[in-house]
C-alpha cells in the first residue's frame, strides 16, 4: 500500500507503493507538502515517497527560508526538522503559532522529546515521527492529517 522503505543506514532503497493516482483518489485532490529537512539525502528520500504516492512537494533546507515558506499559504502540511542551521525548528513553529498559522505539522527528528514537559507535542505540532522511520508509516500519519484538515 504504501512505500516499504526506511530512512537508516541500510540504503539503496527499494519502493513499493501506490500510484499518484491510487494516493489521490484516497484523499480526493492533491496535497501540497514543505519538506524542512537540511539533510539533502533524507529530504530527498521523503520528497521521493510523497512524490510517488501523489504529493506534490517543496523542500527548504534551511530555518531562515522554512517561515517565509510556510507561511505563503501554499501548503497543505508542513514536515520539519528541529535542528536546522539558521532558526531552529522550535523556533519557527512558535513563530507560524504566533502568526495565527494553522498548518498541519509533523515533527520529524532524530532529537529526543520529553512529552511531560515539551511544547511540541501535540500543541505547537499535530504529529512527531521519530528518526529513523519507515516511509509506509510516514505516509500513514500524512495521509491521516490530512484526512481531518
Amino acid at each position: 500500500m504504501y512505500p516499504e522503505f526506511s530512512l537508516s543506514n541500510e540504503m539503496p532503497l527499494s519502493l513499493s507503493i501506490k500510484t499518484a493516482s491510487e494516493q489521490s483518489s484516497v484523499l480526493g485532490k492533491t496535497y501540497r507538502i514543505l519538506i524542512v529537512e537540511d539533510d539533502s539525502r533524507v529530504a530527498r528520500l521523503i520528497a521521493k515517497g510523497l512524490q510517488r504516492s501523489g504529493f506534490l512537494t517543496e523542500i527548504v533546507d534551511n530555518g531562515n527560508n522554512a517561515l517565509e515558506r510556510a507561511c505563503s499559504h501554499e501548503f497543505d502540511l508542513m514536515l520539519l526538522d528541529l535542528n536546522l542551521p539558521g532558526k531552529d525548528g522550535r523556533t519557527i513553529l512558535h513563530e507560524l503559532r504566533s502568526q495565527g498559522s494553522n498548518l498541519p505539522v509533523i515533527v520529524v527528528t532524530a532529537r529526543l522529546i520529553n512529552p511531560q514537559d515539551d511544547d511540541i507535542t501535540g500543541i505547537l505540532a499535530n504529529e512527531i515521527v521519530k528518526k529513523p522511520f519507515a516511509m509506509n508509516d510516514l505516509l500513514r500519519k500524512v495521509s491521516a492529517l490530512l484526512q481531518n484538515t
